[in-house]
């Protein structure tokens, strides 16, 4: 042991081995905590907290995984479906509806996404406008039609008023065996009307 004399404060003793020995000991300890050069301490949190990833992507291939992702757009990746959002882990949509006339059913068809007719009603069922007429609808009054879906005339020509008639110059341009009377076709029975007519026999016209 050591004996130094400070001036002014008499004489005190430093064990210089017991100095050197807690030196050793403590260290490690000592010099982790030094500050950085720059005086800033970098909490512990910092080192261990996981990097910004950024926003959820949710329109990939089984995005909804993401529980981020709940409730916002994804793409189910079907043609016939629309507004897509992520329920659970689960993409899904609304049916895409296809219009109609009133005469005909269609449906979505995948992957196109084009609607296509399945179904039909029958001919002369009433629809907005008219009746149906080879699934769709007809105010029966084209050419070709003269008031029922079907009744064709062989000049294609039909009287502007009603009950309308197919124009006709002899019974060869009338349908169904009616008969070319003052230039207008006229029925007597009902099988020489379009399906579900009737022939009125007092007018001479098929009529639903």
């Amino acid at each position: 042991m050591l004996a130094v004399a400070v001036w002014g404060l008499g004489a005190c003793s430093l064990d210089f081995d017991a100095l050197e020995r807690g030196r050793r000991d403590a260290g490690t300890d000592l010099d982790a905590r030094v500050p950085p050069p720059d005086g800033d301490v970098v909490p512990d949190a910092a080192v261990d907290a996981p990097a910004d990833s950024g926003s959820a992507e949710c329109t990939g291939s089984g995005s909804c995984d993401d529980p981020a992702c709940t409730g916002q757009p994804c793409d189910d990746g079907l043609a016939c479906t629309m507004g897509d959002v992520c329920v659970g882990t689960i993409c899904r949509g609304s049916n895409r509806l296809c219009p109609s006339d009133g005469c005909s059913m269609q449906a979505c068809e995948e992957p196109s996404g084009a609607c296509v007719q399945t179904d039909a009603l029958p001919d002369g069922t009433a629809c907005p406008g008219g009746r149906c007429c080879f699934g769709r609808c007809s105010n029966l009054g084209e050419s070709g039609n003269c008031g029922g879906c079907g009744l064709g005339c062989d000049e294609e020509n039909c009287t502007a008023v009603v009950p309308r008639r197919c124009v006709c110059v002899t019974n060869a341009g009338c349908p169904l065996g009616q008969q070319c009377v003052s230039g207008n076709c006229v029925c007597s029975a009902d099988n020489q009307c379009a399906a579900g007519q009737t022939c009125v026999l007092a007018t001479g016209h098929c009529a639903y």
